[in-house]
């Protein structure tokens, strides 16, 4: 390039070369990081390690460059060049090693292709140092040049191709992946590789032999009036914009499967304890009801019994009402959760009014301290579970008379729900949705407890951090309901 560009041009030319590829590197190497779980993820090490170093490479030869104006000694000139060359032989055997396992991830090609880009490296190297005693020269920047082009044939040339090829190949296995038509990523990022391909493993410096004798950087220049080294930064920013945006597209794809499975696991989850419940709960009192129902016909044939009977029957309607109020729960839960609007006191208040109509329980609320601006919808969608869940068991199975409800806010969100009936026994603390409730505290990064003496009484406390911070409070509200 010095032949045909000032000093300043080649300097500001390198420096955008040697940035373009740099930048390539970190950023795929953090978006590996994000998307490290997924298959095609698993090749980009490759990719991120040929950017670096390729830019680390292509800006040590802008610094060579002024210092060959500065006519520094000429075996220090000579020894860096030596030190670039083998970096970006390096750089390209990188980028080989990127084709290969990219191959063998999402083609199942066999392991031993991994020593093919190994191989050719090392052939290059053997090539690279002895090829000067090979054939005696009065130049030996000309054995350095001969090394350059040997490494952008030998490794750059089909390591670029390839990993073009193996897209395109992939196009319509990928896009059954994420649901969605990908021609304009694959295509980019295919046509990326295979133009760095050309101007990067077949575009090489001049030389008496061919093809660098017809397709070089100079003859290039002269066609495109554009140094090669622009073209080349242009296809890596390309390669790494087009692999990352495909990426991207199937992390999301993976998280909406994912969030889906969850979503079927829970449904499945609340099926069974909705059956069993039905089956333990209602379906056994209308059995009860029925024995109890048809001992009272007989009563009622005896005029001495009709005491007993009528008693009877008054129990039926106790135990009447108390299915009623039961299946009334049941198609609560049954119905699906709104969309969560408004603050998580007012939603809590208005599944508290719910509560106070189906049954006549006195269920008391105090708040404590001012609720934040802005609490995520899942946190609240999920205390709103665990109230709901608490409160129902009771009405349930804790034969109680007053609940009382507490939510404070201080360093982290505090619940409380406290009941004044039978208790828990010991032998069945995991069920009644214990451990489904305490499964939600979990996943909010909080933790629950359940408390329940002897004597009788129900504690159910929990503690939940604040996801998003603590952001500015609302207006203070200290009432109790």
């Amino acid at each position: 390039m010095h032949d045909i560009f000032p000093l300043m041009t080649v300097i500001l030319v390198y420096f955008l070369y040697g940035l373009a590829f740099f930048s390539m590197g970190l950023f795929i190497f953090a978006l590996r990081i994000r998307f490290g779980n997924l298959t095609l993820a698993k090749p980009l090490l490759w990719l991120g390690l040929f950017g670096i170093v390729h830019g680390f490479a292509e800006w040590g030869m802008m610094f060579i460059s002024i210092q060959e104006v500065y006519r520094v000694a000429f075996e220090l000139l000579y020894y860096q060049r030596v030190v670039e060359i083998f970096f970006i032989a390096l750089s390209f055997a990188f980028l080989l090693q990127f084709s290969v396992s990219l191959h063998v991830h999402t083609q199942g090609g066999s392991p031993k292709l991994h020593l093919l880009s190994i191989s050719l490296f090392l052939l290059w190297l053997l090539i690279f140092l002895f090829f000067r005693y090979l054939i005696p020269t009065d130049n030996p920047f000309w054995w350095i040049r001969f090394s350059e082009i040997g490494s952008r044939y030998l490794l750059a040339l089909p390591g670029a191709i390839w990993a073009g090829l193996v897209i395109l190949q992939q196009k319509t296995e990928w896009e059954q992946i994420v649901r969605r038509k990908l021609s304009f990523h694959v295509y980019g990022a295919a046509l990326a590789f295979l133009l760095y391909g050309f101007v990067g493993g077949l575009v090489v410096p001049p030389a008496p032999f061919f093809p660098a004798s017809v397709i070089n950087t100079q003859i290039f220049y002269e066609i495109f009036r554009i140094p090669v080294p622009i073209f080349r930064a242009f296809c890596g920013l390309a390669m790494a914009y087009f692999t990352i945006h495909i990426l991207s597209l199937f992390n999301a794809e993976m998280h909406r499967r994912l969030d889906e499975a969850e979503r079927k696991q829970t449904l499945s989850s609340e099926r069974e304890r909705i059956s069993q419940n039905l089956h333990d709960g209602v379906i056994q009192n209308l059995y009860g009801i029925g024995l109890v129902l048809e001992n009272t016909r007989y009563l009622l044939e005896e005029k001495e019994k009709e005491k007993i009977a009528q008693e009877s029957l008054d129990r039926v309607m106790g135990h009447l009402n108390s299915i009623i109020v039961e299946i009334r729960l049941f198609v609560h839960d049954l119905r699906p959760l709104r969309i969560i609007k408004g603050t998580l006191i007012d939603i809590i208040e208005e599944r508290l009014m719910f509560f106070r109509k189906a049954s006549s329980l006195s269920i008391r609320y105090k708040i404590l301290g001012a609720e934040p601006t802005f609490l995520s919808t899942q946190l609240k969608e999920n205390i709103l579970l665990i109230v709901n869940e608490s409160i129902t068991n009771v009405l349930r199975h804790a034969k109680a008379s007053e609940i009382n409800v507490m939510i404070a806010f201080g360093d982290e969100i505090h619940l409380q729900i406290q009941d004044d009936g039978v208790g828990i026994p010991s032998k069945q603390r995991l069920g009644f949705g214990i451990t489904s409730m305490e499964e939600r505290a979990l996943r909010l990064g909080g933790h629950l407890e359940v408390i329940s003496p002897p004597e009788g009484g129900t504690l159910i406390e929990a503690f939940f951090p604040y996801r998003d911070g603590k952001e500015s409070k609302s207006d203070s509200r200290h009432d109790s309901r």
